[in-house]
């Protein structure tokens, strides 16, 4: 017998029924992320019920019995492109789709499909809450949930293809860039049924605009010329112009790249795109491509949207406020400025318990929301997206009749030099957002201005002048948040970069940190250089003394495939605020590893003086090799005849090669000081690959170019030459330069010559140091290896748990940060790793008891049990049966309700007489150095107890 309502059983048996993250209605909810994504979700798609993990929509659910209602839905789902995962059930069938990729677009291409029946079996065990908290589904299905057919890689991919068939210096180019504009807009009109198909045959005796375009560009320019003069505004004025431009044949490619044909493979689509459903940020996303000749020039770079959506929800609350002023001083394509008048129209419309009508939303508009951008074609970029943003708000039949779409250029969107003087220059608001850019350049006007205020940057860096533009203009209790290079904001060394942080830390109150450099590589389309997000307000910082909240994610199981930053609890810290502002290499160590790494980089720090200071008592030569090109011709005959050193000829061991050719270039760019050549000295490989740094101590005068660095000493430091390999060749060199670049570990693998001079050089005794002779000229590498380690980590000290933290950050972050690749599933040898240093970690700061710790598996989570004997004692503190589903539940609680991030589950939560360690099946919440963090805070946990 079919059950009465079969959603409502595959809800319960999966686990999602009277969950906080279900949402099938309006109860419950409170008007913040999850109602306003819930609006879209019911409204726009048409599904009966989401998940939400934190703010973020996981899976969707529907009732669909009828193939071709199905397949629309599905169709509206991939369009939205927020969603991941479809379930549909009915009385006969429970299926479960891919909603980011509709590459097959039949009816076979259920990921699984089940009776009922089947369901309780498990065959859907795959889509139980718990597994997609987790994650585990994203790997399990991971080819049918590329991001690369995502419906904005999609739309954007055809779009590249179509405007790469003119060439950048045509003029054709800005006029197909104009029409394509207009010709987007004029698209969701017409999904949205403001142009419906009466209105159509009305304007241009055609049925559908695919239809207009098709008739050529003498249709197609009667159509906009109506359009412009009935809505008014910035964006169709400019359409019937560029047409005169444009042939047939590029009306009709635009007509195809909106019908949804593969451009690439010329494939006609069997569904066009639905303008209805796609984002107005991800309409004005593509409209931004059109900026592409002058991105490289502005360095600027599309912003994801849950980037977006996490910085507003810092400075949107989503609770009732008096209505806010928002600005964004490089506005590019509008998504800051639309999104935040969304949210605000939500708030205003949810406060009111109705609609606003067109001339209350056009008020909103222009009251709340404020752009700057030097690029005129920006600015219309960013009019678009608000214009999108303004008509989604309106029923479609007001539109036409209503809506005159208000003027914005020249009065809310200026077009000019942020810093130069313009109508916003005195303005104060609530808000300040945005994504500025990233060049090494300062426009004149900047210039000017950081000197009339007396601010600073470091290295020309604009990204940091907008910082100071922002809080010039932040009103009382106000906040900003920008997204930033994280290189110069958190982690360069410079004595500018030093003083700007500084500066920065003295004038704002800093309260969140995002270092997003473990995840550059695909975060951002067009840029590989890593971000940070900072978000600030104006409050007395000498009086304040709350911690700053730093979060440091990295690469997780289903990162590619939900619209969110993912995040573990690991990886978000409350940082005190003197450390915060004092310690130049705390978001370097925090961003790999923890507050235990920063005690562990102190006890090396405090192991003997940096090289450089004994470079410096010494006499020592240092500085980079000798350089060819780049102008100049300086005689370098004093080289002549000395063997020359490339970077090719070095390892990890020494020098590869068994001779060397010997110089004999007549001139030089730069020769460096000869005696930089002498012997004995050390040559250090600036970039290295696979971890690991190329160094070598040579007995004989040698030259080498600027792709190493050399120190040159008196050979009466021999010794420290030899401790100096030793060191920088170890774990402990590559683990204090992982922990403190500024480079390595955030861009590249690159190590500055300053970096190696502030290398802590600890003593040896005579025995030392001939077993590092031994140990170099030793034929087992391997062997070696872990001798020349050993030996290190005896000269510095260190304890046997700080050797082993060492050895198991280089295995597990390292491999992370070469990569990108997301983290892998916990293997067996690793979790016994993990118990056992545990078990001994805790036995040893807690003598008096007898420790046992178990694992065992449950889904894709593993939990460890910890428990206490004493000897003296008749009872025992047994540990209780392990409820893993409800103890992630408790520890789910505490996640925030934020529409950027999805917070994976997992932690310590301590029961009757047992305490818990919970986490999901990423191996490098496992690895030992995490056990070391994890045994601190059981011990933490049972102290209190006690």
């Amino acid at each position: 017998m079919a059950p009465a309502n079969p959603l409502n059983e595959v809800l319960g048996i999966l686990g999602y029924q009277g969950q906080d993250g279900l949402v099938n209605g309006a109860d419950g909810l409170d008007g913040g992320a999850r109602e306003y994504l819930w609006r879209d979700l019911r409204d726009k798609v048409g599904l009966s019920a989401a998940y939400f993990q934190d703010g973020v929509p996981l899976v969707g659910f529907c009732e669909e019995s009828s193939t071709s209602g199905l397949r629309a839905l599905r169709y509206r789902l991939w369009n939205y492109g927020r969603v991941p995962l479809l379930i549909n059930a009915t009385s006969d069938l429970v299926s479960a789709y891919s909603g980011s990729d509709l590459t097959t677009r039949t009816d076979a291409d259920a990921l699984i499909s089940a009776s009922s029946i089947d369901v309780t079996a498990g065959l859907l065990s795959a889509f139980n809450r718990h597994e997609i908290e987790s994650g585990e589904w994203a790997r399990t299905f991971a080819t049918r949930f590329d991001r690369a057919n995502r419906v904005d890689r999609v739309l954007l991919r055809n779009l590249q293809v179509l405007r790469g068939s003119v060439k950048a210096d045509d003029e054709r180019r800005d006029a197909l860039d104009s029409f394509i504009g207009g010709a987007l807009t004029a698209s969701y009109l017409s999904d949205r049924g403001v142009l419906d198909v009466d209105r159509l045959d009305e304007l241009a005796g055609r049925s559908h605009i695919s239809d207009i375009f098709e008739g050529g560009t003498s249709t197609t320019r009667s159509f906009f010329a109506t359009l412009a003069e009935h809505f008014s505004g910035d964006v169709f004025g400019s359409v019937p112009q560029a047409l005169d431009v444009l042939d047939d044949s590029m009306v009709r490619a635009v007509s195809s790249l909106l019908r949804g044909d593969d451009l690439v493979t010329g494939q006609l689509s069997l569904w066009p795109y639905d303008f209805s459903v796609l984002p107005g940020e991800l309409i004005s996303t593509v409209y931004e491509q059109l900026l592409e000749s002058r991105r490289t020039q502005d360095a600027a770079y599309y912003t994801p949207r849950f980037i977006v959506d996490l910085m507003l929800d810092e400075v949107l609350p989503w609770q009732d406020r008096p209505l806010p002023r928002i600005v964004d001083f490089s506005c590019g394509s509008g998504a800051f400025l639309a999104e935040a008048f969304r949210r605000v129209a939500f708030q205003q419309t949810r406060a009111q318990g109705r609609h606003l009508n067109f001339s209350e939303l056009q008020r909103l508009l222009t009251h709340c929301i404020y752009g700057v951008d030097v690029n005129l074609a920006a600015a219309r970029v960013t009019a678009f997206a608000l214009y999108l943003a303004l008509l989604d708000e309106m029923d479609p039949p007001t539109v036409w009749a209503s809506a005159v779409l208000p003027s914005l250029l020249g009065k809310n969107l200026i077009v000019g030099d942020a810093f130069d003087n313009h109508a916003l220059m005195d303005e104060v608001f609530d808000a300040v957002v945005g994504n500025p850019p990233w060049a090494s350049r300062l426009s004149a006007p900047a210039n000017s201005w950081l000197k009339a205020n007396n601010r600073s940057v470091a290295d020309r860096q604009i990204a940091e002048a907008f910082v100071w533009l922002a809080e010039s203009h932040l009103s009382e209790g106000g906040k900003l948040a920008l997204v930033l290079p994280a290189k110069p904001i958190l982690h360069n060394r410079s004595h500018q970069s030093l003083a700007f942080r500084s500066e920065m830390f003295a004038n704002l109150h800093v309260q969140t940190i995002v270092d997003l450099s473990a995840i550059r590589r695909g975060l951002f389309a067009d840029a590989t250089a890593p971000a940070a997000i900072i978000v600030a307000d104006k409050k007395d910082v000498r009086a304040s003394s709350d911690p700053i909240l730093h979060v440091a994610p990295h690469r997780r199981l289903h990162a590619d495939s939900v619209d969110a930053l993912v995040i573990v609890p690991e990886e978000v810290r409350l940082v005190p605020r003197q450390i915060g502002h004092t310690r130049n290499d705390v978001w370097k160590t925090l961003l790999w590893g923890t507050e235990r790494d920063l005690e562990l980089i102190d006890h090396i720090r405090g192991a003997g003086p940096p090289v450089g200071a004994v470079a410096e008592s010494h006499g020592w030569r240092t500085g980079q090799g000798f350089q060819i090109g780049g102008g100049g011709a300086s005689d370098a005959s004093a080289m002549h005849g000395l063997p020359i050193l490339t970077v090719r000829d070095l390892d990890e061991r020494g020098v590869k090669a068994t001779r060397l050719p010997f110089f004999d270039l007549p001139t030089l760019h730069r020769t460096r000081p000869r005696d930089l050549y002498r012997a004995p000295l050390v040559v250090i490989g600036r970039t290295f690959q696979a971890g690991r740094i190329s160094a070598a101590l040579l007995q004989s005068d040698t030259v080498f170019n600027n792709s190493m660095i050399g120190l040159s000493a008196p050979a009466a430091d021999l010794p420290l030459l030899k401790v100096l390999l030793a060191t920088t060749t170890s774990s402990l060199g590559r683990y204090w330069h992982f922990l403190t670049s500024s480079s390595w570990g955030v861009e590249r693998d690159f190590v500055e010559l300053n970096e190696h001079l502030g290398l802590p050089l600890a003593q040896a005794d005579a025995g030392q140091l001939s077993r590092i002779d031994e140990i170099l000229r030793s034929p087992d590498r391997m062997s070696a290896t872990v001798d020349l380690d050993e030996l290190v980590f005896d000269l510095f000290k260190l304890t046997p748990a700080d050797r082993e933290r060492i050895r198991s950050l280089l295995a597990t972050r390292l491999s992370t940060f070469a990569k990108g690749a997301m983290t892998q599933a916990l293997d067996d040898q690793t979790a016994t790793r993990y118990l056992q240093t545990l078990g001994s970690s805790l036995s040893a700061s807690l003598p008096s008891f007898e420790v046992a710790a178990a694992a065992r598996r449950q889904g894709s989570y593993q939990a460890v049990t910890v428990t206490l004997r004493t000897p003296d004692r008749e009872e025992e503190w047994l540990p209780s049966v392990v409820d893993v589903p409800s103890i992630i539940d408790e520890l789910a609680k505490q996640n925030p309700h934020t529409s950027g991030i999805v917070a994976q589950p997992g932690g310590m939560f301590l029961g009757d007489n047992t305490i818990y360690v919970i986490k999901t099946l990423d191996i490098d919440r496992w690895s030992t150095d995490i056990a070391l963090d994890d045994a601190d805070a059981i011990l933490t946990a049972i102290t209190s107890e006690m």
